[in-house]
């Protein structure tokens, strides 16, 4: 783990809250129906993230259960950006932020981002930060190993959390 990584992790334990004190029942009901809750069937959709293992995977996979997602893009392809398709998530690690944004149209309306690897180096966290600050996303959620980003327009204010897990 480099000095950045450590700072940043130390950051997050500092920043990080848990159901109390949230008071977006989105955001609530994700923390109480998925983060706190291990016994939720891991693999129901049988997506995989690529590049994404151990707990992560796990983590990611029971979201995409709650969720009822069912298909995944990673980012960057390789070649054109796929179409007619819509996808539920599109993946992305945070050295190709950059690129995120040409993908936003192949991603269904309620679809989620996953950005890999928000605070392993300075770079990454500034594209991380660069990427919530962006007007298109209206919910970002900080998991420190992760981060999920929501452009659902039902959310009526830009919001960023930064959220305790197990």
């Amino acid at each position: 783990m480099t000095l950045h990584a450590l700072t940043e992790y130390l950051k997050y334990k500092w920043k990080a809250k848990g159901r109390h004190g949230t008071h977006s029942p989105f955001v609530y009901a994700l923390i109480e129906d998925v983060l706190l809750n291990n016994k939720q069937d891991v693999n129901r959709t049988g997506l995989s993230f690529p590049q994404v293992d151990g707990y992560y995977q796990k983590l990611l996979q029971r979201i995409a259960g709650y969720y009822g997602y069912q298909s995944l893009l990673t980012v960057p392809t390789n070649g054109a950006i796929p179409t007619p398709q819509l996808y539920d998530i599109l993946l992305v690690d945070a050295e190709h932020a950059n690129s995120l944004f040409q993908y936003i149209k192949a991603l269904q309306q309620d679809g989620m981002v996953v950005v890999a690897n928000i605070h392993t180096t300075v770079a990454r966290s500034m594209a991380w930060r660069a990427i919530c600050a962006n007007e298109e996303v209206r919910m970002s959620i900080d998991l420190y190993g992760k981060g999920l980003l929501f452009f659902k327009q039902a959310f009526k204010e830009k919001q960023h959390f930064v959220l305790q897990h197990k």
